[in-house]
């Protein structure tokens, strides 16, 4: 494909500016007033449970086994999984929290087939028989911290549909093959297949094929990672691979070939919907990407935004309240984000004349921390009537450090596809 635009940029030192591929600047204020409404619809996700606004599920779900296939959980000698039932089993006990299970590990010895897929196609209207049962679903603040390794496994057939009925306790929930994963969790190797996510209330946050969301403050690495499921979510952190990639966790070569689509809003990207984290590596989206009028969008990464958390309920795993010195937590107070490719197509469906759309990344918003960005690269198209519209970035908000300091940098970033209904206003 002939190459149409070659964009570098290296940002020098300055205080508050956005920078748009189709011209005009974005306020920090008018950034902040995004983030602030992103937090204002999580806090609404409890609302949904009480208004109880989701049809009843009928579908039941996959019995448990009695067993894992072998295996003691330990590095050495891990858990081995076999069966959907295995699948189940391993859900069952990190939901419960035990804590054995939690923090084990691993490995997918087959290929698993939750439901039939011939009739994948009829799954909009007619669910298959088995509802799946997130791993780690968030609520009681459970979460898996341990290690699975899918070896190149598929997992196919996998449906999950929210209902608000089922979501009490903690707010933070998250839905996935996996929902939340936590500290040291690894997950690897896992490929899904033929699959459908609908979070079809608002009471889930992160929404992600692989996984919905790392916790605050983890160290949780994702990779290896292939996605095929189309995701819908009603708002929230969509993403193909991760929904929402939190301070600390790591995603790398990670690839998204499923439809996104978010009806309600939120961040929304075709690997990731948020990314928080300390590095994201070699990833790329080959999806569909839609959105609706708000939330940024991208088909790479909705937000990039690094920022400090100052998280006052984090628990441990017996629900006790954990004592955290938050500067000891994260190490390293740097967000890399290199060689991240999107090739499907970026939609939003209603123009937004706030949010931000893009063909690799929404937004980028540097709050403190030390952001380094390289190698952005779109061959998707991008077809949204936004004033903040941009074939790689869709705006991009820098604040100054300590000793006027940039510590943001963004460098070789290339578009070679059109932007097609983009309205500047």
């Amino acid at each position: 494909m002939k190459k149409k635009n070659l964009a570098r940029l290296i940002v020098g030192t300055m205080s508050v500016l956005v920078l748009t591929a189709c011209g005009g600047s974005k306020s920090g204020n008018a950034v902040d007033a995004d983030q602030q409404a992103v937090q204002d619809t999580q806090k609404e996700a409890a609302q949904a449970v009480e208004n109880d606004t989701a049809p009843e599920s009928s579908l039941s779900g996959i019995p448990a086994a009695d067993s894992f296939e072998g295996g003691s959980g330990t590095e050495a000698d891990p858990y081995q999984i076999a069966t959907k039932e295995q699948l189940r089993l391993l859900a069952d006990k990190v939901n419960n929290n035990e804590k054995e299970y939690v923090t084990a590990f691993y490995v997918l010895n087959n290929d698993v087939l939750i439901n039939p897929v011939d009739d994948i196609e009829s799954w909009e209207t007619t669910a298959p028989e088995y509802n799946w049962t997130v791993i780690g679903n968030g609520q009681d603040y459970c979460k898996f911290m341990g290690h699975f390794d899918g070896q190149g496994h598929t997992i196919s057939g996998l449906y999950y549909k929210g209902n608000s009925k089922e979501l009490t306790g903690n707010s933070s929930y998250a839905a996935g093959l996996f929902g939340i994963v936590g500290e040291n969790a690894v997950i690897e190797n896992v490929v899904l297949k033929d699959s459908k996510i609908i979070a079809a209330t608002e009471a889930e946050k992160g929404i992600g094929g692989i996984v919905g969301e790392t916790d605050i403050l983890s160290n949780a690495v994702i990779r290896n990672c292939e996605n095929y499921a189309d995701i819908e979510s009603e708002n929230g952190l969509t993403g193909g691979v991760v929904g929402a990639v939190n301070k600390g966790a790591v995603l790398e070569n990670c690839r998204n070939y499923g439809n996104v689509q978010s009806k309600g809003g939120g961040y929304l990207g075709g690997v990731a919907g948020s990314f928080k984290g300390y590095r994201m590596s070699d990833c790329e989206n080959h999806g569909n990407i839609t959105g609706s009028d708000s939330g940024d969008i991208g088909g790479g990464v909705g937000e990039i935004s690094p920022a400090v958390y100052f998280e006052k309920n984090i628990k441990n795993l017996d629900g006790t309240r954990a004592d955290f010195d938050y500067g000891a937590n994260i190490t390293a107070n740097e967000c890399t984000v290199t060689n991240l490719y999107n090739a499907g197509s970026v939609k939003r469906t209603e123009g937004s004349s706030v949010y931000s759309s893009a063909g690799v990344a929404g937004s980028i918003a540097n709050g403190g921390d030390r952001l380094v960005i390289s190698g952005l690269v779109n061959d998707g198209e991008l077809s949204a009537a936004d004033k903040y519209a941009g074939g790689v970035i869709g705006s991009l908000l820098i604040r100054k450090w300590v000793n006027d300091e940039s510590l943001t940098t963004v460098s070789a970033a290339e578009n070679h596809s059109d932007l097609v209904s983009v309205k500047n206003e």
